[in-house]
């Protein structure tokens, strides 16, 4: 897909540009914007990167150092914002009252969500944001350094569980990342990164979650919860999501996982889905958002309704004979 000319001006205005992602941050939201920032800084502009956080996983904390977490009257002095692998502006956090005040460009791939911004470089059809920054990248002929080489590989390694959620047609990200390898990105690293660095706490809560996992609608749903405090209490430092639903799915029958847990008042839910369910669709019903086949969201509701209201909606989704 050809880059919009009206995006590739934007980055080219001269000026300060803050490059925002979204809470909780995944690798490839973070990746996306310092290959971004990358970019941008060669074309002469200055960038500051912000994420609201918290960082969670494990494979991203490295990274932590270079985002800044300030007030949100800090940020009044740039003159733009770019927005990455955002499909909603309350998922900035605090932010959001700074993109509705500056020239903010959002670039994303999430299949459900409210627009925002001035300008919006969208395409659902791309299995990462990463592989969005590396066509602005290809459009405007900037060289990719090994930094933004290796931040738009573990990008798209992350959203596409290391390829293995690529489908017919998306031979792009297998091109980038063969290009990516031959600037010399370590396909190992960002295996290890990925599927390392946990602790034995952080695996006593993926037992619990296992342990306490609940088969609805004749094994077709599985709800996981984890308990209030309970990542306090077993010393956890990171989540198990992702572990937790590649296990979940090794379970044939299978079709959607739903992840909660309570945090400060609010509930926090993960949607995995394997073929019926537009997760990004239901998560949209509690502000959140996300693909096809992965999203999130975080709601005042309480857990145990949250959970009855997904099982009575994924039960009018799923085929009975499926």
């Amino acid at each position: 897909m050809i880059v919009p000319r009206d995006v590739l001006s934007f980055l080219q205005k001269e000026g300060a540009f803050l490059i925002l992602g979204h809470a909780e941050p995944d690798a490839d939201c973070l990746g996306s914007q310092i290959a971004l920032a990358q970019l941008i800084q060669q074309l002469g502009g200055k960038t500051i990167l912000c994420s609201p956080g918290p960082f969670l996983r494990s494979e991203i904390r490295s990274w932590e150092p270079l985002f800044q977490v300030r007030p949100r009257e800090f940020f009044q002095s740039f003159d733009f914002v770019v927005v990455l692998d955002c499909s909603v502006a309350e998922r900035t956090g605090d932010w959001q009252s700074v993109i509705l005040g500056k020239p903010t460009l959002v670039i994303d791939h999430h299949s459900s969500g409210t627009p925002f911004g001035n300008l919006i470089y969208l395409d659902t059809t791309s299995p990462s944001t990463s592989l969005l920054v590396y066509r602005i990248y290809q459009a405007s002929g900037i060289p990719i350094d090994p930094v933004a080489a290796f931040a738009l590989m573990m990008g798209s390694c992350t959203d596409t569980g290391f390829f293995r959620h690529l489908g017919p047609y998306q031979s792009e990200t297998l091109l980038m990342s063969a290009q990516l390898s031959q600037l010399g990105v370590d396909l190992r690293e960002v295996y290890r990164l990925m599927n390392s660095g946990q602790s034995p706490e952080n695996l006593r809560l993926l037992g619990s979650l296992l342990e306490r996992m609940e088969l609805h609608l004749d094994g077709k749903v599985v709800v996981a919860s984890e308990k209030e405090g309970e990542r306090s209490e077993l010393g956890a430092t990171s989540r198990p999501t992702d572990q937790l639903y590649q296990l979940i799915f090794s379970i044939d029958c299978v079709e959607l996982i739903i992840v909660l847990r309570p945090e400060n008042g609010f509930t926090i839910g993960g949607l995995r889905s394997r073929e019926f369910v537009d997760c990004g669709k239901l998560a949209f019903r509690y502000g959140g958002g996300g693909h096809q086949r992965a999203s999130g969201f975080r709601t005042m509701r309480e857990l145990d309704v949250v959970k009855q209201e997904l099982l009575v909606l994924a039960s009018q989704i799923i085929p009975k004979n499926s």
